[in-house]
């Protein structure tokens, strides 16, 4: 499975600009990473005899590294996750503080990230494991998009004069769900 994206950082403080204050926005969340692109191979090991067992060979097709896992029992629930990481939160503006002389405007919330891509993934049974087939589960659906940051609140300047009052901040974009990867291609040779 891919990894979750980061959450955006959340600020605290305003800045100074040159006609007024004004808050911190949020950063952005991170986005999700894309699921990886899999090749599984199921092989039965010692068929025909009492200590006969599975052997399920992974390889990750972006990197080319290698895994393999033993299977005892046919009947067991073998999950192949392959899903897009979610995109993180945005983080949420700073509200506005009380100053003297300036209006104090909340930051904006930042954007959703997006959720990485679900991964192809191919599945094959050696003729001797399709016994294994019903136990196979395959998950390569997209990342969820982050939800969006949270706009900080403007400060009312002390006179009560709207005109001098801070704005609120805007609130971040929901970001994008990751698309789901191709239907898993089975094969049994």
């Amino acid at each position: 499975k891919g990894f979750d994206g980061k959450r955006g950082s959340t600020y605290e403080k305003g800045r100074e600009a040159i006609t007024h204050w004004s808050s911190n926005n949020g950063e952005n969340g991170g986005n999700g990473d894309n699921g990886k692109d899999i090749v599984a191979t199921f092989l039965k090991i010692n068929a025909g005899f009492p200590d006969s067992f599975y052997v399920c060979r992974i390889i990750t097709v972006n990197d080319n590294v290698s895994f393999e896992y033993l299977i005892k029992d046919p009947k067991e629930s073998i999950l192949i996750d392959s899903r897009g990481g979610d995109g993180g939160m945005g983080g949420g503006g700073s509200n506005g503080t009380k100053r003297n002389r300036y209006r104090v405007d909340g930051g904006n919330g930042g954007n959703g990230g997006t959720g990485g891509n679900g991964g192809s993934v191919n599945v094959k049974f050696v003729k001797n494991s399709t016994e294994l087939k019903s136990s196979v589960t395959v998950l390569n659906t997209g990342g969820k998009g982050g939800k969006a940051g949270q706009a900080g609140k403007g400060v009312p300047h002390k006179s009560g004069d709207p005109e001098l009052s801070g704005k609120d901040g805007v609130n971040g974009l929901e970001g994008m769900a990751g698309q789901n990867g191709a239907e898993p291609v089975i094969i049994v040779d």
